[in-house]
């Protein structure tokens, strides 16, 4: 889990810099990427930490730390996820409202 969600993280932020993007999410955004992870999922990057914490707490045999991980996730999703969508419909309209229905949110 903790390989796959280093994965996740490592293969966006390459197709961030090949488009000469920022990762962190205030940034303004150029524009959309639609290859690599973001054809699996609208947010690699945190698929990736989710998996990663789920990861290390089965690793260290901690319970609490994988279960605190959608505590974690929902956080983010009101915090990042939902504005950055708003966001992305208002800059990018219909191509990115085609994307949100092809795409899942997470898994």
């Amino acid at each position: 889990m903790i390989a796959a969600g280093i994965g996740f993280i490592a293969a966006a932020r390459r197709h961030f810099v090949r488009t000469g993007q920022s990762p962190i999410p205030w940034k303004p955004t150029p524009e959309l990427i639609f290859q690599g992870p973001y054809r699996l999922t609208r947010n690699p990057m945190y698929v990736g930490m989710t998996l990663i914490q789920v990861g290390f707490g089965v690793a260290v045999n901690n319970f609490w730390i994988s279960v605190f991980a959608l505590p974690a996730l929902l956080i983010v999703h009101f915090i990042a996820v939902v504005p950055e969508e708003r966001y992305l419909s208002e800059k990018f309209g219909q191509s990115y409202r085609d994307y949100l229905g092809s795409v899942r949110r997470y898994f």
